[in-house]
């Protein structure tokens, strides 16, 4: 207890009504919570409020031997509750009380469990951690936007910061992962990841707050008998619309764990976002994410919007490993047991989208010195924490890790050209000038369908138009949209709408676009960047039914 006093030594001096207490002095690491209580008039009052969420407000003693090139992140935990969190709660996400610390801010009240699934017995285990209510923390302002939740991981290798560089590089839905090193009670502690995780301001930024989401912690996507049973099983975590019951992720399981047949051919196109589903498994073959068949993925449906399922991904710290190490061969699809892509990968088209997509991201991502680069950059400023965090808690060393990394490159590279020429499932490089053409308009809808535009690719060999625009319905196509030999893709103005007026085909709808046409006549222009790929005349651009 430290009295405030309006005395000779407070600011202002004596009797002008400001008071001021001093802390004492204290050693450098140590965290000093603070809080003032008073009385005025009799009227208690204090600082934090007793409606805050946090009872104290705090600052942590510099440490001036502490260096790094890294955000450097002080969490405190009385070593009584961390022991006992690592000795008796790994599996029950047992909360312990924490303060956590970064630059100058200090944020009481935090709670933190261990995470993870085999994670959870190694030495150095992942957090979670939660702040309280009121509370953010967006690094300094290093991640985009402010987080109420998010983990402290035990990586010190790089795979997982290439992994989720590649994926939203590639476009699919990415987090935000960034090396810290971290103090524990004023000691180091680890070199490790902030990433956040896809929940909280992550599906508000996503725009996906509505959908139904379950994190998969097993079962391949699997079938059973029931919804009930599904959900008795503790294969999907449900992490939104808790409040509905299995049903919806129950019937996507049931499909897709069984035979190839036209009627899930027809349940595909139906409810599955194919682009979305065709950029993840390219990116997985590309990473060689081969731990992601029984579970490490999330499956997501826009409910309240188009009704389709997504594939998203999650856990990519092993990543790029090599045949030997993961006993899954070639890796070159990457349906080894997920039922979920076996039944995407099984239909000959759907492998074709597949196959080009893979060659896209493949001249994107496995140029020679590419991956190499992006590795080195982020070594270059851990390495000296990487090399502590060796010392404490053994694992890669950051010359071990960048090997094993080079030997699962030289593997991707090797799969996708051994696959690739007459004969082989890869394609070659997309031409530069890839011919598609939009092949029919319908700008004045005259049942329910609403509008809509098909492009057709007439060539020999199919074609990403990933990223490609229509300007004047407001569309860029999204990632993963591969137009086979031969075939046509549909954009529509409106998914569920355009299902219910074409039923009995499989129609490829590639998304929905956020314009509208003009019933009197405007430019309709495909373009690649800045060439133009197809503008049909007016001849062409008229009213127009899909046969």
């Amino acid at each position: 207890t430290v009295p405030f006093a309006d005395g000779p030594t407070s600011p202002g001096g004596a009797g002008d009504g400001v008071y001021s207490g001093t802390i004492p002095g204290q050693t450098a690491g140590k965290l000093i919570r603070y809080r003032v209580d008073a009385v005025t008039g009799g009227v208690a009052s204090s600082a934090p409020a007793t409606t805050d969420s946090v009872r104290f407000r705090g600052v942590v003693v510099t440490n001036p031997a502490v260096s790094s090139q890294l955000p450097v992140i002080e969490w405190f935990m009385d070593d009584a509750v961390y022991n006992d969190i690592l000795a008796n709660h790994r599996e029950d996400d047992y909360q312990g009380a924490a303060v956590w610390a970064y630059n100058g801010t200090v944020i009481d009240g935090v709670l933190m469990n261990v995470r993870g699934n085999s994670s959870r017995t190694a030495n150095k285990v992942n957090w979670k951690v939660e702040l309280p209510a009121g509370y953010t923390f967006d690094l300094g302002g290093k991640l985009p936007y402010p987080l109420g939740g998010f983990a402290l991981q035990n990586y010190s290798d790089n795979f997982a910061d290439v992994g989720w560089s590649t994926v939203k590089g590639a476009g699919a839905r990415g987090l935000n992962i960034i090396p810290v090193r971290t103090q524990r009670n004023g000691n180091f502690w680890s070199l490790g990841r902030i990433m956040e995780t896809e929940d909280g301001s992550w599906r508000s930024a996503q725009g996906v707050k509505t959908w139904a989401i379950y994190k998969g912690d097993g079962g391949s996507v699997g079938r059973t008998a029931s919804p009930a049973d599904l959900q008795a099983r503790l294969w999907l975590d449900k992490k939104t619309r808790k409040t509905e019951d299995f049903t919806d992720v129950w019937t996507l399981s049931n499909n897709v764990d069984a035979p190839a047949s036209a009627a899930q051919q027809a349940w595909i196109y139906r409810n599955v976002n194919v682009p979305e589903l065709v950029n993840y498994m390219a990116i997985n073959s590309i990473i060689r994410h081969a731990d992601s068949g029984w579970y490490n993925w999330w499956l997501a449906r826009d409910t309240e919007g188009t009704g389709r399922w997504e594939m998203w991904h999650w856990d990519l710290n092993w990543i790029f490993t090599t045949p030997a190490s993961d006993g899954k061969g070639t890796f070159l699809t990457p349906d080894t047991s997920n039922h979920f892509t076996q039944a995407m990968l099984a239909y000959p088209e759907i492998r074709e989208m597949f196959y080009r997509r893979l060659r896209t991201l493949a001249d994107q991502y496995l140029q020679p010195g590419s991956f190499e680069a992006t590795w080195d950059a982020i070594s270059a400023k851990t390495t000296p924490d990487w090399n502590l965090d060796h010392t404490k808690w053994g694992g890669y060393t950051p010359d071990s890790a960048r090997t094993s990394f080079l030997a699962g490159l030289a593997d991707r590279r090797k799969v996708i050209a051994d696959n690739t020429g007459t004969g082989k499932p890869v394609p070659p490089s997309q031409a530069a000038n890839a011919n598609v053409v939009i092949n029919e308009i319908q700008y004045r809808p005259g049942g329910t369908g609403g509008e809509f535009i098909e492009l057709a690719n007439p060539g020999t060999t199919a074609v990403d138009v990933s990223g490609w625009t229509i300007d004047a319905v407001g569309l860029t196509i999204q990632p993963g949209t591969v137009i086979p030999a031969g075939g046509q893709v549909v954009f529509v103005g409106n998914d569920v709408a355009f299902r219910a007026a074409y039923p009995s085909a499989n129609r490829f709808v590639g998304g929905q676009f956020t314009g509208t046409l003009d019933d009197t006549g405007e430019a309709v222009v495909l373009r690649q960047g800045s060439r133009v790929v197809d503008r049909p005349d007016g001849d062409e651009a008229v009213d127009l039914q899909l046969e």
